[in-house]
């Protein structure tokens, strides 16, 4: 096992699927608006690590949808 040392505020990026987007919608309508969601060209968008846990972490859970793939890339 390799540990890497990683900052909260430090970004992954991660695929949303249909139910992460409307749990987005529902908490921050208005800031889409004027701030769409950035995406690349392989669908992930960009997070620090602290702002998707805000988002998604009530919404996580072995019952749950998933908000988003499982696999996510860390930026280093």
């Amino acid at each position: 096992m390799t540990l890497v040392k990683f900052n909260c505020n430090n970004s992954v990026w991660v695929k949303l699927t249909d139910h992460g987007r409307q749990i987005l919608e529902q908490q921050d309508y208005e800031l889409l608006q004027r701030f769409p969601l950035k995406e690349n060209e392989d669908g992930f968008s960009q997070w620090q690590l602290w702002s998707l846990m805000r988002h998604f972490g009530a919404h996580m859970g072995m019952a749950e949808p998933n908000c988003f793939d499982l696999d996510i890339l860390i930026e280093i």
